[in-house]
């Protein structure tokens, strides 16, 4: 028996296969592009959904002095391992007939879209804060809530650096200050960006006060002089807490399963709803790198201020 092929046989399945891979392209990317944490974790992407991460237990090993010719003293770094597993999330969009038939299915297309990699981004977000809220290795409460006259954020901030820095097994350095993000809440944005409109010190000023000039926040002065960036994110709000982390490899991790074992968009046909459906799936988790092997759940370069604001 003869059979004929024609080019467009395998069209509809070729083009199913692209769209899911269009799909999970422009999810992805405008994902990323929402995530307000970003930038205080190491991203990586990883094609297993169990990890298994090992540690040295002693970051630096001794150099001795010794004659020419001499043998010095034999070393061997012990390990440890910190396992788990990624979480998985999934979303669901629909694109129903009555958009096709009106000719309004792009429209459907991008709110849909836009409202998946927005939720997904929140998922994202929340994986990474509370992974930032729970290992914090240094936490100390603010002189006074940071809306308030006088407030000194950062001199909270370079107290809670003191005590890093006072640790002799400390593997922090001065020169990582540049690369503190600070999250705070979202509701100060208005307080932590005012001028302090003062001319010079005066009697009974603080001290963050004295070393401000004419129509100078906080935000502004800290972000010249010692490089600190803020980010304000309304995930904090009832929190009522800021972070200051020290990016760095050696702080947190935030891994993404990229691995094609598993599909990132699946297509099925919804009779009831009368609808194309689309399942978007993505794995991620985060870690917070162990400051030490006696300090295996926090990190110092991870600095949590509490009391910055009052509860709503």
């Amino acid at each position: 028996m003869n059979m004929t092929y024609n080019a467009g046989m395998y069209t509809s399945d070729v083009q199913d296969a692209l769209r899911k891979d269009i799909i999970s392209e422009m999810v992805w990317l405008k994902t990323l592009n929402q995530i307000e944490f970003m930038d205080a974790v190491e991203q990586e992407t990883t094609d297993v959904l169990d990890k298994h991460l090992r540690f040295p237990k002693d970051n630096t090993l001794g150099a001795f002095q010794i004659n020419e010719g001499g043998s010095t003293i034999a070393q061997k770094i012990g390990w440890f391992e910190k396992s788990f597993s990624l979480n998985k999330y999934r979303s669901k969009l629909m694109i129903d007939d009555e958009a096709k038939v009106r000719l309004d299915e792009a429209t459907q297309w991008q709110y849909s879209i836009d409202g998946v990699a927005k939720g997904m981004a929140q998922a994202h977000d929340y994986d990474i804060l509370n992974a930032l809220y729970n290992g914090a290795g240094i936490e100390q409460a603010a002189a006074t809530y940071w809306s308030s006259m006088g407030s000194d954020l950062v001199g909270d901030i370079a107290n809670m650096l003191g005590k890093v820095f006072e640790k002799e097994s400390t593997n922090v350095t001065e020169a990582e200050i540049n690369s503190i993000v600070v999250y705070y809440p979202l509701k100060l944005w208005g307080h932590i960006r005012t001028p302090e409109m003062l001319m010079q010190p005066t009697a009974g000023a603080t001290a963050h006060q004295g070393r401000l000039m004419v129509d100078t926040s906080q935000y502004g002065w800290a972000g010249g002089e010692y490089g600190l960036t803020f980010r304000g994110s309304a995930k904090l709000n009832s929190l009522n807490c800021a972070l200051a982390v020290i990016k760095s490899p050696f702080t947190a991790k935030h891994f993404t399963y990229t691995g094609g074992a598993i599909p990132t968009v699946e297509q099925t046909r919804d009779a009831e709803e009368g609808a194309d459906t689309y399942f978007i799936t993505q794995y991620f988790s985060s870690l917070v790198v162990p400051q030490s092997y006696s300090q295996q759940s926090t990190n110092d370069r991870i600095l949590k201020v509490t009391g910055v604001s009052q509860s709503s």
